[in-house]
């Protein structure tokens, strides 16, 4: 299509003739023109269109889908089967085991030791078998959603006594070596105070805790303990099985819960089973809307956890359980979603120490699962998973309405930080993770987000010349990592726009709250800023300038609002450009307050850098608490360490107060030739003087001496100070009320 010559835009159409996609975008590219001849409306826009044949994409996902429909009909024939087979299979079984009974039994008559012997293992191999076809229709049936659990009361401790007595007939059963003896393995049951009743079906929570318990007497030598601990957690029931047995191997750790996997090689295999048990319990265990998690070190036992909710969704519906698992308050629960043993080991321990509770998923499909059933209050997640990637599992998280809310913390390396902002995620933690990056991370995370956020949307142009595509991704990442840690308020995009024409038509669609206007490669910013002004849809829109060029390019060119951040290229550039952002949205936003301490020592004649705090820990203890007390007030607390400092920060990002602390000033020579400078800086903020100094004079002695005291310097402290405040009677609570009052002037 074209414009027509009356400015109506023409089209052209085509038949039928295969699919075809079509990506219609403005491609105009500024011209540069002398100032005195500005781009003229009435050049018509160019559009370049770019057609794709998607007849052959089309076809193969016809014939994708067509085989995605026989898969899924194939798996649910093979349920089918299975649950028509194993009910064949329990009638012949069903007859096996009662006339085995009777034969062990001796109903039928004596037995000679060699047949009583067979009679039992006769039986006790038809009841291996009849256990083995139970769990495959039970499997079956939760597949297909067939099978129903009954809801009751149940009482704890005595479903927690039948499991075990049950899971240890089973062992006996096992143990054709050393019939009739009971197996030395002591067990202790810890049932916290309190803890009566759960709202389950008795028969499939005895079902869980059997395999589980099963499984801790299978894999523990005699004279070794198991136990079953149960306790309350953040709104859930925790059943705990744990053992002294072999563990479990780190590289077999991912596969406990799929089917018919097994710890041992098959041709070495001492231990029976068919991997059914784990696999059956965590269906169960999800079914009454909890889950199953476990930790284990080869060599030193395993620890599983079957968490279930006091009473189970009365649907099945995922969305009514996500609406469950938000309404719990101090939610304390993480979800680690890790597969190397050391590091679940550490992030285990130290999480523990901070108070809380770790459920532990080692598959993506398994992290997924478990986020949308449990709710933790943070998931860390290392990106290198088997089977699904763990930068694909943070897509699905953040993109599923039922997880999308839960905060996200990447555990990896230093060179996949800006990948995981990239991938918006809430944090990063550096492996191997630190406890201290936990303490300053999780309270943070933990905090319950509002249901509405600020929405804040930023589009980025950049010149036609401008920066090269990793120095416009690395400042795109920087901003998009503070606005993640900071600022988890907001509801933010970043846009990005490489020309005149593409910027307008993203505005016209996301309707940006602010432009960032990165003018370094332009040639002539009065000249771009020109065109910049015959685009209606930019010109209503605030505009964030990064350079000297082109914020004062900007001051002639009328109908434009313009808001400069000329902060240098450091570790602060970001911070200093995300103030000027939320001023120029119109976002509220804390008063930054710089503070300054100026602290001559041993006579020395100058304030130099080198011989200023450089840090919070160096300054005094009364000025670590202001700052921590500005901190909790709502207040931006910025430290300076020198004049230059000063007047650099205040020349460029916003400063709404300047605090300046004198103590101890034995030559004021560099003090008045600081506050000289400082009094010749442009719109200058409130400066709020606190004089500590230890024999400051005050107003009256002033007026009565003239030799105890340097009347320059006081001249220029009266000069530039909006309020001086003397002495050390002032409570935090008092200075508070003095910055509001200095803010509001």
């Amino acid at each position: 299509g074209r414009e027509g010559e009356n400015g109506d835009a023409e089209t052209w159409g085509c038949g039928d003739a295969g699919n075809f996609s079509l990506d219609i975008t403005p491609k105009v590219r500024s011209t540069t023109l002398p100032p005195s001849h500005p781009l003229p409306p009435s050049i018509p826009n160019l559009w370049l269109v770019i057609a794709q044949d998607t007849t052959e994409q089309k076809q193969v996902a016809k014939e994708l889908a067509a085989k995605n429909a026989d898969l899924v009909q194939l798996n649910r024939l093979k349920d089918e089967f299975l649950a028509c087979i194993s009910h064949e299979l329990k009638t012949p079984l069903t007859a096996v085991l009662g006339l085995s009974t009777l034969l062990k039994d001796q109903a039928l008559g004596e037995l000679n030791e060699r047949q009583a012997r067979y009679a039992r293992l006769i039986y006790q191999s038809g009841r291996q078998l009849m256990s083995l076809v139970n769990d495959i229709l039970d499997l079956t049936r939760i597949e297909t959603g067939q099978l129903e659990l009954t809801l009751e009361p149940v009482q704890i401790e005595m479903v927690c006594d039948r499991a075990y007595a049950q899971a240890r007939q089973v062992y006996l059963d096992k143990d054709q070596q050393n019939e009739g003896f009971a197996p030395e393995i002591s067990f202790t049951l810890e049932i916290e105070p309190g803890l009566d009743t759960i709202i389950a079906d008795e028969l499939r929570l005895r079902q869980m805790l059997v395999h589980l318990l099963s499984n801790a007497l299978k894999f523990t030598d005699t004279d070794s303990t198991i136990g079953l601990r149960v306790n309350a957690l953040e709104g859930w029931i925790a059943f705990t099985v744990w053992d002294t047995g072999i563990g479990i191997p780190a590289e077999k750790q991912h596969l406990i819960f799929q089917k018919f996997q097994q710890l041992e090689e098959p041709l070495t295999r001492r231990f029976e089973g068919t991997g059914l048990g784990l696999v059956l319990t965590q269906r169960l265990a999800r079914l009454h809307g909890g889950e199953v998690s476990f930790i284990s070190k080869s060599g030193e036992g395993s620890e599983f956890t079957l968490l279930l909710p006091p009473s189970p969704p009365q649907s099945s519906n995922l969305s009514n359980l996500t609406d469950w698992g938000r309404e719990r308050s101090r939610n304390r629960l993480i979800l680690i979603v890790e597969t190397v043993v050391r590091y679940l080991e550490d992030l285990t321990t130290q999480l523990k120490s901070l108070g809380y509770w770790v459920v532990v998923a080692r598959s993506g499909t398994e992290a997924i699962e478990k986020a949308r059933s449990l709710q933790p209050c943070t998931i860390l997640l290392n990106p290198l998973l088997p089977q699904l990637s763990g930068w694909d599992v943070l897509t699905l998280l953040k993109s599923d309405v039922q997880t999308r809310h839960i905060p996200v913390l990447i555990a990896a390396t230093q060179a996949e930080k800006a990948q995981a902002y990239a991938h918006n995620a809430d944090g990063f933690l550096s492996l191997p993770v630190q406890k201290q990056a936990l303490v300053q991370n999780l309270p943070r995370l933990s905090k319950p987000h509002s249901q509405t956020k600020t929405a804040l949307t930023i589009l980025y142009l950049s010149g036609e010349l401008g920066e090269t595509p990793s120095d416009s991704s690395r400042l795109i990442a920087q901003l998009t990592e503070v606005l993640s840690i900071r600022h988890s308020e907001l509801n933010y995009q970043v846009l990005e726009a490489d020309d005149l024409d593409q910027a307008e038509l993203l505005a016209q669609v996301w309707h940006p709250d602010v432009i960032l206007l990165d003018g370094s490669g332009i040639v002539e910013p009065l000249t771009y800023l020109k065109n910049l002004s015959f685009h209606k849809g930019l010109t209503s829109v605030p505009i964030v300038t990064l350079d000297r060029r082109m914020s004062q390019a900007a001051n002639h060119i009328i109908g434009l609002s313009v808001y400069p951040c000329l902060a240098p290229d450091n570790q602060n550039k970001i911070t200093a450009l995300l103030d000027v952002i939320q001023v120029a949205a119109g976002l509220t936003y804390k008063s930054s307050i710089l503070v300054m301490e100026i602290d001559q020592r041993n006579g020395t004649k100058d304030l130099s850098p080198s011989l200023l705090s450089h840090s919070l820990k160096s300054y005094t203890p009364w000025l670590q608490a202001l700052i921590q007390f500005l901190q909790t007030a709502g207040f931006r607390s910025l430290l300076s360490s020198s004049w230059v400092d000063v007047y650099r920060q205040l020349q460029d990002r916003t400063v709404d107060l300047l605090l300046i602390r004198l103590k101890n000033i034995n030559n004021s020579a560099d003090l008045i030739k600081g506050l000289i400078g400082l009094g010749e800086l442009p719109n200058l903020p409130s400066i709020l003087v606190l004089d500590h100094r230890v024999e400051a004079p005050t107003l009256d002695q002033m007026e009565r001496f003239s030799g105890d005291y340097n009347p320059e310097l006081e001249s220029q402290l009266r000069a530039v100070a909006t309020q001086i405040l003397q002495g050390h009677s002032y409570s935090m609570n008092e200075l508070l009320d003095h910055i509001h009052q200095a803010l509001a002037k």
